[in-house]
C-alpha cells in the first residue's frame, strides 16, 4: 500500500459520511490541493487554480484559509495525525509484539508519507508559515501522545510518576524529527524509524531487533 492509500480521499469521505455543504467544500478543496501537488510545487499553485479543480468559488477558500499555504499546513497536518494514530482500543497486551508493531508501522507511516511528499513539506517547514504549521502538527502529535502515556501509565508499562510534559516533549521531538526528514535526502525509512525509537524510554512498546 502507498503512502497516499493509507489516507481517504477527501471527496470520497465526504461523500460517505454525509457532510454539510460546507465541510464538503473544505475536503473537496484538499483533494484538488492534492491532485495538483502531484503536478507541480506548492509555490507554483494559486487559490484561483485550487479552487477552478475543486470546482468550490473563492469566498469559500477564503472562509477557512488566508493563502494555498495555509490550506496545504492544514491538510498535511491532518493527514500526518491520521498517519500517526493507534487505535489503543484494540491492544490488549501492550507487552505483546503486535502492540509494539502498530507504534513502529505508525511511525514509518509517517516518515514514508514525509518522502512522498518530501517538496511539500520542504516548503511548509521551511516557508513562513513554518512557525504555524509545526505548531499544528505539535499540538495534533501532543495529543495523540498524551493519550498514548496514560493508557501506558494506567496498564503499568509506563512509570507512575511520568511527568505530564513527556507527551509535549515527545511530539515536539517527532515534529522535529519530520521536519529533519524533510529536508534531507535519506529514503531509508526503516533505519530512521529504528534511529528515532533507540531515543525512546526502555519502556516505550517497541519491536525486537531484526522484526
Amino acid at each position: 500500500m502507498t503512502a497516499d492509500a493509507a489516507v481517504p480521499r477527501a471527496s470520497r469521505l465526504a461523500a460517505e459520511s454525509g457532510e454539510p455543504r460546507a465541510l464538503r467544500s473544505r475536503r473537496l478543496l484538499v483533494d484538488a490541493l492534492l491532485s495538483l501537488l502531484a503536478e507541480r510545487p506548492l509555490e507554483e499553485l494559486s487559490v484561483a487554480e485550487l479552487c477552478r479543480r475543486a470546482g468550490v468559488n473563492r469566498a469559500t477558500f477564503y472562509g477557512h484559509w488566508a493563502d494555498q499555504r495555509a490550506l496545504a499546513a492544514a491538510a498535511f497536518t491532518e493527514l500526518v495525525d491520521a498517519l500517526a494514530e493507534v487505535p489503543h482500543s484494540e491492544l490488549d497486551d501492550l507487552d505483546d509484539p503486535a502492540a509494539a508493531g502498530r507504534y513502529h508501522d505508525s511511525l514509518r507511516g509517517q516518515l514514508r508519507y514525509v518522502l512522498a511528499h518530501r517538496t511539500t513539506f520542504r516548503a511548509l517547514f521551511g516557508s513562513s508559515a513554518d512557525a504555524g504549521f509545526r505548531r499544528a502538527l505539535t499540538v495534533a502529535l501532543q495529543r495523540r501522545a498524551d493519550l498514548a502515556v496514560r493508557l501506558w501509565v494506567e496498564r503499568g508499562v509506563a512509570p507512575s510518576d511520568t511527568p505530564p510534559e513527556f507527551a509535549d516533549y515527545l511530539a515536539g521531538g517527532l515534529v522535529a524529527v519530520l521536519a529533519r526528514w524533510a529536508d534531507g535526502d535519506d529514503t531509508d525509512v526503516d533505519a530512521a524509524a529504528r534511529r528515532v525509537e533507540q531515543l525512546l524510554p526502555t519502556w516505550w512498546p517497541r519491536q525486537a531487533p531484526n522484526t
